[in-house]
């Protein structure tokens, strides 16, 4: 992994809370902003992932109303 200096342009408010929680954890500004950053920068599900729900209200199932959402995550989602 490489890494590159950079500067951020944060709200005031933002810039409190980073730095608030990495002094509750104990470790510098940067460290913290670098270890939260992968969680909310991780693969978007690609378009072709969503495929799956494609016709699933053709499935024939009669709950499909009310199970939609169960429905709905396990095609995008299968085990």
């Amino acid at each position: 992994m490489s890494i590159r200096k950079t500067e951020l342009f944060l709200e005031i408010d933002q810039y409190r809370w980073l730095n608030k929680e990495a002094e509750r954890k104990g470790i510098s500004f940067s460290e913290f902003v670098a270890q939260i950053l992968p969680r909310k920068s991780a693969r978007k599900p690609a378009k072709r992932d969503f495929l799956g729900i494609v016709g699933l209200g053709r499935s024939g199932r009669k709950d499909i109303g009310r199970n939609h959402d169960k429905y709905i995550a396990q095609a995008i989602n299968p085990k």
